[in-house]
This record gives structure tokens, C-alpha cells and sequence, in this order.
């Protein structure tokens, strides 16, 4: 099945075009996917006063909003994800670098697998326990108290992380 592009926006997405013009996620390409619009056409709204005009309208909301911070947050860590992500493909990079670029991607998607965990209470629990599977005999019991002990130090690992995250993209913020 192919997509149907079309040639015009109503007035509700003309609204919602012009705030993710703003919002600034997306690239023209993949904004241009989104709303499914033709690349003449495309141009024809970004480059349309109407346009221009509710962008900057909604840029004005996104900033004073609330989510402000989350969002700016959210773009600098996009930008940083792209541009390691492609310090691990470069080969004329030094090896120190493209090894340090892909520790940060791992540790963006550690991050990011813990949030979607704490939020639909899907996936693994990970305990470290003292167990040596070398000279281990017989059954291995743990108590609910180290599980929850364990539990409470993984929430204020993941914190903590998250607190460098923030301290990292906050010089990125301005």
C-alpha cells in the first residue's frame, strides 16, 4: 500500500503543522512524511506568511510553556544522539572517540529503557547479587529484603543518571 499525498491543510493542521515547524523535532523530510503533503506543496506552506506567522505564535507558547525545559531537553538530546551516532560510524574518527560515543549511546538507551520500564511496569528486574555460578551448590535463596534494597539503589542509579543527563545538556540549553 502506497501513501496518498495530498495537495492542501485544513485549518486544524495547519495548526498542528505549524507547531511542529516550531517544536523544531522533526526534519522538513520527515515533517513533509508526516503530513503526507507534496514536496511542492510543502514548500509552498513553509514558506507562506500564514505559516511563518502561526509558527512563530506557537514557538512563543512552546517556550513559555511549562515543557519548556523538557522540550529544548528532548532536542538537545536528539542533536547529541545523531552526532554520536555517527562518530561511531566514522572511521576516520580515533577509536578513543568512536569508543566514548558509543558508551554515550548505550548509556542514552539504558536510560531510556529504565523510563519506558518505570512507566509500563514492563521488563526485566535486575538484581546483582554476590553469587559465584562457579562454586555455587545446591539453592540460592534471596530475601524480599535485598530484592527491595536492590530495587531502591537501581531508582537512585537511574536518578542519579538522569541528573548527570540533565547537568551534561544544560550548558547545550544556554
Amino acid at each position: 500500500m502506497t501513501d496518498v499525498y495530498r495537495r492542501t491543510l485544513d485549518a486544524e493542521e495547519k495548526e498542528k503543522f505549524a507547531y511542529e515547524l516550531a517544536l523544531g523535532y522533526y526534519t522538513e523530510d520527515e515533517l513533509r512524511h508526516v503530513f503526507k503533503l507534496l514536496p511542492l506543496n510543502f514548500a509552498h506552506y513553509t514558506a507562506s506568511e500564514e505559516i511563518r506567522r502561526l509558527a512563530m505564535v506557537k514557538r512563543r507558547e512552546i517556550d513559555e510553556s511549562d515543557q519548556a525545559v523538557r522540550i529544548h531537553a528532548r532536542r538537545a538530546a536528539r542533536v547529541a544522539i545523531d552526532q554520536n551516532a555517527k562518530l561511531v560510524q566514522d572511521d576516520d574518527a580515533p577509536a578513543r572517540v568512536r569508543m566514548a560515543a558509543s558508551k554515550e549511546l548505550r548509556e542514552f538507551a539504558i536510560v531510556a529503557d529504565k523510563a519506558a520500564i518505570e512507566v509500563t511496569g514492563d521488563g526485566p528486574i535486575i538484581i546483582r547479587t554476590n553469587l559465584d555460578l562457579k562454586t555455587a551448590q545446591g539453592v540460592y535463596t534471596i530475601r524480599r529484603e535485598e530484592v527491595e534494597e536492590q530495587l531502591a539503589e537501581n531508582a537512585r542509579m537511574i536518578a542519579e543518571a538522569a541528573a548527570e543527563k540533565a547537568e551534561d545538556f544544560s550548558d547545550l540549553l544556554g
